[in-house]
This record gives structure tokens, sequence and C-alpha cells, in this order.
């Protein structure tokens, strides 16, 4: 049926990187290449429907397959299938559907399927539904395939014993009907088709005949025979309301009705049977088209990081390549240029080419190369035909898979395992954490109050100790609350408040708060920005907190008297701060350790600093959610720099960004 070509259609383009990609943000010219109106129409769809996760439409392409124009989707159609959740597809629960709906604008054929990556279903990006019209320009296309009058009404409950049955209107026509039930399995739509009885106006003619022949033996042998000449049309005909019901039952376009003899019914059987074959062979013609399409549409010079050779279509003649697959064949490339392809890439007979002659497509799948010792390797070859300067040529880009395969496994499996314990340590730091703060702001209130006389006088030993208590307190929940703040980041789940943030004032705040710092080392804190810079569209509490983490790490790790500066300067649309300092410096085994989480450097110089580890990890982490980055240079001895960028305008606005673990 037209429900499973629509069903393909569906699948081809929901496991399609390129689609999965446009979902996430990532393909900026996927609507341009991919979802022209020719592209659509050719596909004799009406519509082309992207969801996200959540059911929300992400882009609608509508067009009139008839005349290639582009058209609105009603809105009648758009809330129909949105109210059918069954539809949409969410991580760990698929939906795979196709079938009938009605809309207000007249009954539809559609087809959902999830966006993945071609190579991992279990990531879901949304869902695609794919549309045809069930209209009068569908019937007629049926019609000519069949050479059948056909004809659709909707469903009427009081009509229940008449469906999926057959129906003789008169002496020359009988009309077969069948149920087509929607996606919800409710009947939706009756089938007619309609036929002629030519069979049966030459079966009276014959029974006149035979009355006429032998009426001279008796009534009793003409009723015996009019019986049995009953009896076995009437058998038949049951036979064929049987399998029209089983057909309409399982929906399946490979279907087929099954009558014996040579009459009416065997012609009905056989011209069911045939508009059966011409919507399966439709289905097939416009599974071809798609992926023609898309093969049209992929970029060749993605492919440059593998072999590259560009053949002529007609003649199979290499007329270039490029490095990587003169290496892989073991020639130059001028040994390569102007022979047969088939001596290399596809070692077929003349006139046997899988493309050009046999019509296969070749689209990342595992074949074999021969190199010039006639060695075969395993390669992922993809053949693009394109048209250049008027004249066709194959682009065919294929990889090495001897060392990959393995790589990619060990990969898959090193990822489970990160992946695992990340989750695990995020999910332990965060309930220790909540189970902590509670009496952490316990010990810390009472004391306070105790502190401030509230309880009864102390003496000064005791307001010291107490004093100890509520620093150490404070430090300790500090530390929870990063914690708190890294567990939220790395779930996905950390709320940023955007508003426009004044350099200066920024400045002064933070140069307030680390002053004390400075102070007791002696060590110099200057602040600088340039004139150009006045305001930034950032969270300014993490923005306080970014600095506040910078400068204290670069005060820590700076001897007595040393110097600090802070410079922050436009560059092109981004804001740019460095933090510098003469400190001890980083070594170069200790850099890739820096912004990890609890990292403590490990060198005889910077072991004796306390610290956790937290501080640059949630530097990190916070330009990383205004969309921004950060880096460092340093010297052992000499001291580090660490630079920040971020936007000047994010927009604004409270944003909640849910990222994928």
């Amino acid at each position: 049926m037209q429900s499973e070509n629509l069903a393909i259609i569906a699948s081809d383009w929901g496991q399609w990187d390129d689609t999965y990609y446009f979902l996430l943000g990532q393909s900026k010219y996927y609507v341009a290449n991919n979802l022209g109106v020719d592209t659509i129409a050719n596909l004799r769809l009406d519509a082309m429907l992207f969801y996200d996760t959540n059911g929300h439409l992400y882009q609608v392409v509508g067009v009139n397959p008839d005349t290639y124009e582009e058209k609105n989707s009603p809105i009648g159609l758009l809330q129909t299938i949105a109210s059918n959740k069954k539809i949409f597809s969410k991580p760990l629960n698929l939906s795979y559907m196709s079938g009938i709906i009605n809309t207000p604008e007249g009954p539809a054929l559609i087809a959902s399927n999830p966006i993945t990556k071609s190579l991992d279903v279990d990531s879901v990006a949304g869902t695609i539904v794919v549309v045809r019209y069930l209209d009068s320009n569908l019937i007629r296309e049926i019609e000519q395939d069949t050479q059948l009058a056909i004809s659709l009404e909707s469903f009427s409950p009081d009509l229940q014993a008449d469906h999926s049955s057959i129906h003789y209107v008169n002496d020359t026509t009988v009309i077969g009907t069948a149920t087509l039930n929607d996606i919800n399995e409710n009947p939706a739509h009756l089938l007619d088709i309609e036929m002629p009885r030519a069979i049966h106006q030459r079966g009276v003619y014959v029974l006149r005949y035979m009355f006429y022949a032998i009426i001279g033996t008796g009534v009793v042998y003409f009723v015996v025979l009019m019986l049995s000449v009953d009896k076995s049309l009437l058998s038949r005909m049951s036979l064929l309301n049987k399998n029209l019901k089983t057909i309409t039952i399982d929906g399946s376009l490979s279907s087929r009705v099954k009558i014996d003899g040579d009459d009416e019914l065997t012609e009905l059987a056989d011209n069911i049977n045939y508009m059966l074959e011409s919507l399966e062979e439709n289905d097939k013609r416009i599974q071809q088209i798609e992926l023609e399409n898309k093969i049209k549409f992929q970029n060749v010079f993605l492919n440059t990081i593998c072999g590259v050779l560009i053949i002529d279509a007609d003649t199979h003649i290499i007329v270039e390549t490029n490095p990587v697959a003169a290496n892989l064949i073991g020639l130059k490339e001028e040994d390569i240029i102007g022979n047969v392809c088939h001596k290399f890439v596809c070692p077929a007979e003349k006139g046997k080419c899988p493309i050009t002659d046999l019509g296969f497509v070749v689209d990342k799948s595992e074949r074999m190369i021969l190199n010039k010792n006639g060695k075969t390797i395993p390669i992922l070859k993809s053949v693009i035909p394109v048209r250049i300067s008027g004249k066709d040529y194959l682009i065919e880009s294929f990889m090495d898979l001897t060392t990959i395969k393995k790589a990619e496994e060990d990969l898959v499996q090193e990822k489970i395992i990160a992946e695992s314990a990340n989750r695990a340590k995020s999910t332990f730091l965060a309930n220790m954490s909540h189970e902590l703060r509670t009496p952490l702001n316990s010990i810390i209130g009472f004391s306070d109050i105790i502190i401030e006389g509230m309880t009864g006088e102390i003496n000064d030993e005791q307001s010291k100790f107490l004093g100890y208590i509520s620093a150490s307190g404070h430090h300790l929940l500090s530390l929870i609350n990063n914690i708190l703040d890294l567990s939220k980041i790395e779930a996905g789940k950390f709320d940023l408040n955007l508003e426009p943030v004044f350099i200066e004032s920024l400045f002064a705040e933070v140069k307030e708060l680390i002053l004390p710092l400075a102070i007791k080392k002696s060590i110099k804190v200057n602040f600088s920005t340039d004139s150009k810079i006045t305001e930034i569209c950032a969270d300014r509490i993490q923005l306080k907190q970014i600095l506040f983490n910078l400068l204290s790490n670069a005060i820590k790790f700076t001897p007595k008297d040393g110097k600090v500066d802070v410079f922050a300067e436009l560059v092109s649309d981004r804001i740019r701060v460095s933090v510098k300092d003469t400190g001890i410096g980083i070594s170069e085994d200790n850099k890739k350790e820096v912004f990890h989480p609890f990292a403590q450097l490990n060198s005889a110089k910077s072991s004796r600093y306390e610290g956790t580890g937290l501080g640059l990890s949630l530097v990190k982490k916070f330009v990383e959610l205004h969309n921004g980055k950060v880096w460092f240079e340093s010297e052992l001895g000499k001291g580090s720099t660490f630079i920040f960028e971020l936007p000047l305008d994010s927009g604004c606005e409270k944003i909640n960004l849910d990222v994928d673990d």
C-alpha cells in the first residue's frame, strides 16, 4: 500500500545523519540542500514535517506534488498529527507508525519514523512525518494503473454489515468493498472497486440454452443442474470475500487474492491483484527516486579525508584521484588516471557495472578495493552521481577499514565505561552533598548565634574556637555548593540568568572580594579594560564566580610581593578577559590535568597549597555554558595566564540549558 511506501521514505530520511544533526541545529544548509520543492514533489508527498523529542514542530515543507508548487500545510493537518501522541518518538520510546488519518481537509496517508544516527538508532533527535493526501488525484493515479473504477467513502457504522464483501449492482456490474482502518485500528473508509459482469451475462445465456435443450428430459434434471451451478458460484464468491477480508486486515501490498477458475470472479481477482502489484511497484519507484536524490545532495568535499576517485560515467575511465586513494592502491596518481575503474575499485565485467548498468546504489557500503598487487582491502565506500558541465560523473569515496573496525570497538567500550563512571560519580556527589548541607547549616547557624552572645556571654578563647568552627563550616559549605554546581552542570540542568553586566562595576565587586587575600601576601592586583567595552550579556553571579576563582587561584600560587594583572579587551564580537600572574607556573606534565575536577597538580611546589581542585573545573563549565571558551599559557617558574572569551550578546533572557549527558 501507499502507507508502506511512505514508511520507507520516513525510515530513509529518519536514519540519515544529516537529518539527525539538522534537528540538533548543527546542519546549517540542510533545508536549502535537501528540502526543496522539487525533492518533496518527486517523492509524491504533500508534506514533510520534523518534530523534536518533545513533540514540537521543528520544520515543515508543504508542496503540491502535481504542480510542483510550494504550499502551506493546513492547520487542521498539523493539529490532527499533534493530537496523535503515539506518532512521536522519544528516547527509549521509539515509534514507527503508518496508515490513514482523518483531517479537516480530508483523509491522508502518513508515516512516522524516529530521527536517529544511521549507526546509532538509540540516539533520538525527534520524529519525521511524511504525508500524502488520499484525494482524487491519488485515486486517479491508482485507477490509471489498474484500469478499474475506484471510489473511497467515509466509514459508516450503519453500513457495517456490507463491509468487506461483494455487491451485485445489477446484471452488468459487480463491486468489491474493503474496509481501510486508520492508524488507531479504527475503521476509517470503504474502498469500492467496480467490475463488469460479462461472464455473468454469458452464464445467463448458457442457462437459457441449456433450458431449451434439455426441456424434454424433465423438470427434475433442470432443478438439479441449477442448484449445482449456484453452489459452484457461491462457494467461490465466498472464498473471494474471505480473501478480501484477509487482505484488509493484513494491510500488506504483497498479499494476493487466490481464486481458481476462468470467469468473472477470476477476472475480478486478477484485477485486484494487478492493482496491488501496481501499488507495490509504485512504492519501489518512489523509494528509488528518494535514494537518488539523497546521493545527489551529498557534498563530495566532505570525503576529502578519504580516498576519492572521479570516474566518467559513460566510459568508466578514472579522470581524477587524490593522494589518499593513490596511497591505498599503491600507485602514483598519474598511473591510476586513464585506467578503467573496474581494475581497482570494482572488478566487474564490462557492461555489468553495478552503478550505471545494473542500477545499484552504493552508499557507505562495505566493499573491497584492489591494490597494485591485486590484494583485496576492505573499505567503506559511497558513490555519488553528479553532473559537471553537462557531463555525468561518478564520485567514489572510500576509506580503509582494516584498523578502523577494531578502533571503533575499543572506543565504544571505553566510552561506555567512562560515561558509567561519570554518572555514578555525579550521582554520588550530589546525594552526599545534599545530605551534608543540612547539618552544616545547623552547625554554622548555631555557632554564629553563640558568637553573637544570643545564648549568653562567652570568653575570648571560646569565641576564637567558635570562629574556627564557623569559618570551617562556611568553607565546607562552599565546597559542597561547588560540588552541587558541578553535578548540575554535568547533568545538563544548570540555569543561567542572563542580564546586562557592566564590566567596570563587576571588576570593582571582584576587586573588593579579592583584596583581603592579596593584601595578606602583599600582592598587587591591577584591573584594566578596553575603552570600547561597556557591558556584556551574561549571568552576573556566575561571571563573578569565574573571575573570583581565577584571581584566588592566581594569588594562591603567586609568591609574596608578586603581581596579578586583569585585562578585558574586545576581540571581534566577543570579550576576552585575561588573568596573568607571576606565580610558580605549571609543568608540561600537569597541563592536561588543570581543568579536571578534583585535580591536584603533582609537583613539589604546588603540593603545599590547599585546595579542592574544583575552582578551575567550574570556571571551564561556566564559560562553556555561556558559549565561550577558556585556555591558559604557562611556563614553570615564570607564572601563568588564564584567558577566557564570551560572546557580548547572548539574548539576555533566561534560558534553561538541558544538555544530554
